[in-house]
């Protein structure tokens, strides 16, 4: 729960902190006092928006301060890496005039977005215009699924829905790439036919190109291989008989010494090899003949070769590379028709999920909505809307995809919208509709008091929710209010005395003149007289015998309202809580 408040510098607030207790705990005081201006503070430390014209006049910066008592504080400050110990959560939020202003949690510097980690869903703030998202029809779904505890209908269908979205997102991304993959592949098997045809070998260009200019060449060739056998071993005084020559005389006088034995040996293999390369060269002007056919059909080859090579990268090698590129691409493209089969099954099986999924959530619904309009009914009757009745209509989705004889979107296959009716014997109408701004108050609060038992809020806050009633119909609403806080901790601005006359803490909020300056005091009422005294004149603006008597019949009536144990816990908060320190 909200423990404290503290607030400085803030609009017409100098310095002034205040300490709420269990149940309902009701701020009185005359317009203009402040009252809203605590509810506002609130807000900044649920992470709401900054604005440094709510800074007082004279002083730099604004600070509000909230103790926030609690397990569940503790364990998402704990969550988010921020410093917890025991069951108190100190929140501080200071607005600067000079820049950007500063978060701290138990003293530790945080983010605007932490808040609304840390406390988002533990305190509702109602103020004077948030029932107008009862209005919107997209909110009416959202309060059912609450209503009826459906997290887990919700969740299966959300996450069969999402399974949906995703394979029908790529199946069509497949079909719309189906034409251009077929004008690809239609393009890419012409260029590998191409390719094929030549069935170009790694090097086989060089190869060609040395036949070519052997070919060209063959009396030339066969010219010099002639030349060079003749020199080294074909004539009269070759290379090979000189050397046979000399090596017999080397030889000869090696005996005489020894040291010229391997000299000798030396030229003697010297010899061979110059007799080897006279018999290959020979062997190679005996394959050497003349085929113009031959010729013609390798530059026939290199042509195709070059062709292909200068359409497919320059070289032999990039064609290659190409002819092996463009069979991947083919599989890939044969792959994608695979891969569009397999989606399209997959799609066939996330959509009779989609639609199972749909029917379980639709039935819930249905159930929930049943109960939800029964268990508004006498909510709305105690609220002095007699006559009047809350139903729950279900739509199909506007625009939604079919799913055989049903549409289908993403919260499901239904829109819920709430209608309203006034009055008996008239039709219901959209609840957008029909209600006023008095009747809107109201009706919110009977759907706090539906969701009370499924809320997870700790704290519910209400700025003037009973605006615009009197009467009987203020007894009810502070009787459901009273009501709300055996659950959870209400925090409750209202100008009402029977609105005022149900608080377990009544705190009164007024304002003075200082040293020339406007400030906000609150103090709380722990006497009995004192709450008798506050409510006598928020009813009739008088402390006189009759005023006061009404007001003390008030009070006695919030009391009886009150179960025993209720009433014990009630007056054990009022006499131990402390007084709220203002200056």
């Amino acid at each position: 729960m909200l423990s404290a408040l503290r607030i400085e510098s803030f609009a017409i607030i100098d310095s002034l902190e205040i300490r709420f207790g269990e149940g309902l705990n009701v701020l009185t005081g005359e317009t203009g006092a402040g009252k809203s201006i605590l509810f506002d503070a609130l807000s900044l430390l649920l992470g709401g928006r900054a604005d440094p014209g709510m800074i007082r006049a004279g002083a730099d910066e604004a600070v509000v301060e909230g103790l926030f008592v609690g397990a569940e504080y503790v364990e998402r400050a704990r969550a988010l890496g921020l410093p917890a110990e025991g069951a108190e959560l100190l929140v501080r939020r200071v607005i600067s005039r000079r820049g950007r202003g500063r978060v701290h949690v138990n003293g530790s510097l945080a983010t605007v977005g932490m808040l609304s980690e840390l406390l988002g869903g533990t305190v509702d703030l109602s103020g004077q215009h948030q029932h107008l998202s009862l209005l919107r029809r997209e909110c009416h779904g959202e309060l059912l699924d609450r209503f009826g505890g459906l997290a887990d209908e919700v969740a299966a269908f959300g996450e069969a829905w999402r399974s949906w979205v995703r394979l029908e997102a790529e199946r069509k991304r497949l079909l719309d790439e189906a034409g251009e993959r077929e004008a690809q592949r239609d393009y890419l098997a012409f260029v590998l036919a191409e390719l094929d045809a030549v069935d170009p070998k790694p090097g086989e260009d060089e190869a060609l190109e040395g036949e070519r200019r052997r070919l060209a060449e063959v009396e030339r060739l066969r010219e010099a291989a002639a030349f060079c056998e003749a020199v080294l071993d074909a004539d009269d005084d070759s290379a090979a008989d000189r050397m046979a020559r000399a090596a017999r005389r080397l030889e000869e006088a090696a005996a005489c010494d020894e040291q010229l034995a391997p000299l000798a040996r030396q030229l003697e293999a010297a010899l061979e090899e110059i007799r080897d390369v006279a018999r290959a060269l020979a062997r190679y002007r005996s394959s050497l003949c003349a085929d113009p056919e031959r010729l013609e059909q390798v530059e026939e080859r290199l042509s195709a070769l070059r062709r292909i090579a200068r359409k497919h990268g320059g070289s032999l090698e990039a064609a290659i590379e190409r002819r092996e590129s463009i069979r991947r691409e083919l599989e890939e493209v044969s792959g994608a028709e695979d891969r569009l089969r397999e989606v399209e099954e997959a799609l066939e099986l996330a959509s009779r999920e989609v639609v199972r999924t749909a029917k379980a959530l639709s039935r819930a619904r249905r159930e929930a909505a049943t109960r939800l309009e029964e268990r508004l009914l006498p909510g709305l009757g105690a609220l002095g809307l007699d006559g009047a009745e809350i139903r729950v209509r279900f739509e199909p989705p506007a625009g939604a995809p079919r799913f055989g004889d049903r549409s289908i979107g993403p919260r499901g296959a239904e829109e819920v919208e709430f209608f309203l009716r006034a009055n008996v014997g008239e039709e219901p109408r959209p609840l957008a509709k029909t209600a006023s701004g008095g009747e809107l108050s109201r009706i919110l609060l009977a759907f706090k008091a539906a969701l009370s038992s499924v809320d997870p809020v700790l704290c519910y806050v209400f700025d003037e929710v009973d605006a615009g009633i009197s009467g009987s119909t203020a007894l009810a609403v502070g009787r459901m209010l009273q009501q709300a806080a055996r659950e959870r901790q209400v925090l409750c601005i209202t100008h009402l005395g029977q609105v005022a006359a149900f608080a377990d803490r009544h705190l009164h909020v007024s304002k003075c003149i200082e040293s020339g300056r406007t400030v906000s005091r609150v103090h709380v009422l722990e006497d009995e007289g004192e709450r008798r005294r506050s409510i006598a004149r928020m009813m009739a603006g008088t402390e006189d015998g009759s005023a006061l008597a009404a007001a003390g019949e008030l009070l006695a009536h919030g009391r009886r309202s009150l179960p025993r144990a209720h009433r014990a816990r009630r007056h054990g908060t009022l006499r131990s809580a402390p007084q709220a320190r203002t200056s």
